[in-house]
């Protein structure tokens, strides 16, 4: 017999700029889920499709926090990658990593007050030594909990084309804008 019919829902989107180094210019701006529609947004809400992953460790985490006394390290790193498969649900890691860095985040305010949970970085070379390359194709990020990939437990996982194609050498960079907001379903 059930007793509780509520559910809990998760609202995610992504963000991404990237801006080209020598002219300044925006070269892509889009935001992921995309709206595609009456049918996908009918097939997401019956979880038969998905825009953005939120994986198996979110739910583990979200179990943990639950019980006395119980901490956990923060998701508040956002990493980047050329990885090319789907998303899955059980995904662990970036597929193939460039980075793992720390964002900013902060709390906004989409229904409640201090409902959501913001995440804002700009990879760049000049921010992230280790990105360099002229034709860096860009497909997935992650929200984890750390910088290491493979040992940091990821909240959500974003695979997308067309990449964005990224010169780090000449400057380019990518803003990313990360919005998760639990609310009740």
């Amino acid at each position: 017999m059930r007793l509780f019919k509520e559910q809990g829902l998760v609202i995610d989107s992504i963000r991404l700029v990237h801006i080209d180094g020598p002219t300044g210019k925006v070269v892509s701006d889009r935001e992921f889920p995309r709206d595609k529609g009456f049918w996908h947004n009918l097939a997401v809400r019956l979880g038969l499709a998905h825009d953005t992953m939120v994986v198996n460790g979110f739910q583990a985490i979200i179990n943990f926090l639950m019980l006395s006394g119980q901490s956990a390290t923060s998701f508040t790193n956002v990493g980047i990658g050329t990885g090319t498969t789907p998303a899955a649900v059980g995904d662990t890691q970036l597929q193939t990593p460039l980075v793992i860095a720390a964002a900013t985040p902060s709390k906004i305010t989409t229904t409640n007050s201090n409902d959501t949970m913001q995440l804002v970085i700009t990879f760049s070379h000049a921010n992230q030594g280790t990105l360099t390359g002229t034709t860096v194709a860009v497909t997935e990020v992650v929200v984890a909990n750390g910088t290491v990939n493979g040992t940091s437990i990821i909240l959500m996982h974003q695979v997308y084309s067309p990449a964005d194609t990224m010169n780090f050498d000449q400057g380019d960079q990518l803003q990313v804008t990360v919005k998760v907001n639990a609310k009740q379903g």
